[in-house]
């Protein structure tokens, strides 16, 4: 589970909102939104500690990332921006080559997107065309979670 999915369950089972929780972390519900959907790149440890004091939680817990697939997606995600960084590419242009959006190489760059998942076959392809070293590195992955 996330550090995301945990705030919002901790929150859900507090029975607060968004705008509850962001009145009393003093942030915005917007911010608390990011948090809960992994959008954060820097997470405020402060805040971190904040919510887990509020909801009587384990700091650690809440930061803890269960071992699946996340930390392989973190993987190829800094592998692809390394490689894109080695070829001088932005985001935008590699996400013009992939027929995707910026957004989208972002997300996979900060772990947030499988692109092992069959919705994202395409990409996958289109970015293994252009980063051929990828490919094995992807399978390998793939066979240890099979």
């Amino acid at each position: 589970m996330s550090i995301g999915n945990k705030i919002k369950l901790l929150r859900e089972q507090n029975c607060l909102s968004q705008r509850d929780l962001a009145f009393k972390c003093n942030v915005s519900q917007t911010t608390i939104a990011m948090y809960e959907n992994d959008k954060v790149l820097y997470m405020n440890k402060e805040l971190i500690k904040f919510i887990a004091k509020l909801f009587n939680a384990d700091y650690n817990y809440i930061l803890e990332k269960d071992y699946d697939t996340e930390n392989e997606n973190y993987i190829i995600g800094t592998m692809l921006a390394y490689l894109r960084k080695q070829h001088k590419m932005t985001q935008t242009y590699l996400s013009d080559l992939v027929d995707s959006s910026r957004s989208t190489i972002s997300r996979i760059e900060i772990g947030a997107v499988d692109i092992r998942k069959s919705v994202h076959k395409e990409l996958k392809e289109n970015i293994i065309i252009i980063f051929p070293e990828l490919e094995n590195y992807i399978n390998d992955l793939s066979k240890e979670i099979a």
